[in-house]
């Protein structure tokens, strides 16, 4: 009896666990499953790619090769992931017809009590690339005439603790008729309205966004003058800053610079500027890590 009382028990018990079950899986009307999605980053340190810029002007912001011979500018010497991507030369004479290489200009006629310049706008030719940062062949290039003088950089660490890029002017500097050099005395450039261009999608002002000077900044010789600076999580991607005021002329898919805007080169009358010399300064760009 006892036997099969517990037997009987054990049935009864079975039964009831095995009802339960399915009720509990009957009342689950929503099912629910955990699954991933996964990606990982690193830096572009390719030195075999070709250097790229994004065009700060006009509707085009397509990432394109540096055509550097038909460019009037340079590049940095950081890597793809964290360099000064293009820095615009300043040219105050304009250029000749027979100049094909940004080295032949016009002079200006001198006037010994004191000059204020203004740059002419640079030349950009950018070459169109492939998905993988490769020139297309056969090659298709588009030239920015007169465009205003910029500098961008690029940060692609993804470090995310910000940079800044300051520079240092030099004295303009030339050789006399008797190889003697000769300084432009008290000479001084001016870097002035400042505009910041970034990637697609973010304001300026905003907490994403590197800051500049308010709307001048002289660069007084052999001293350092903050240019650009991005905070930490701030300046991810190309920023640029171009100078000076700038207008779409009709037929041009892009922005011109305006004239007497940009920058300026204040020549006072002390400078004892000597005719027929080929002054130039040096400017050094630096980027560095972090802001200041």
């Amino acid at each position: 009896m006892k036997k099969m009382t517990l037997a009987g028990l054990g049935v009864v018990m079975f039964s009831t666990l095995a009802l339960g079950s399915q009720t509990a899986l009957a009342t689950v009307e929503q099912p629910e499953a955990n699954s991933e999605a996964t990606v990982q980053f690193e830096a572009n340190t390719d030195p075999d790619l070709p250097p790229v810029v994004i065009p700060p002007v006009g509707n085009k912001g397509d990432e394109a090769a540096i055509n550097l011979p038909g460019s009037d500018g340079s590049i940095g010497d950081g890597n793809p992931s964290f360099n000064i991507a293009y820095v615009s030369n300043f040219r105050f004479n304009e250029r000749t017809a027979a100049d094909t290489d940004f080295t032949k200009f016009k002079p200006i006629k001198l006037n010994a009590n004191g000059m204020t310049l203004w740059a002419k706008g640079t030349q950009l030719t950018l070459d169109k690339i492939d998905k993988a940062g490769e020139v297309i062949t056969p090659k298709e290039s588009t030239v920015y005439e007169n465009i205003p003088n910029f500098v961008q950089v690029v940060d692609n660490r993804g470090k995310l603790s910000g940079w800044n890029l300051e520079v240092e002017a030099g004295a303009f500097k030339g050789k006399d008729a008797d190889d003697k050099e000769v300084t432009l005395k008290g000479a001084t450039i001016t870097l002035t309205e400042p505009t910041i261009k970034g990637p697609a999608g973010i304001d300026v002002p905003s907490v994403y966004a590197p800051t500049t000077f308010a709307s001048e900044q002289e660069l007084t010789v052999d001293a350092a003058k903050p240019i650009l600076e991005a905070a930490p999580n701030a300046g991810i991607g190309s920023w640029s800053v171009k100078f000076g005021q700038e207008e779409t002329l009709a037929g041009a898919d892009y922005a011109t610079l305006v004239e007497d805007t940009g920058v300026k080169l204040t020549i006072p009358s002390t400078a004892e500027a000597k005719a027929n010399i080929a002054y130039k300064a040096n400017l050094k760009w630096t980027l560095t890590d972090g802001p200041k």
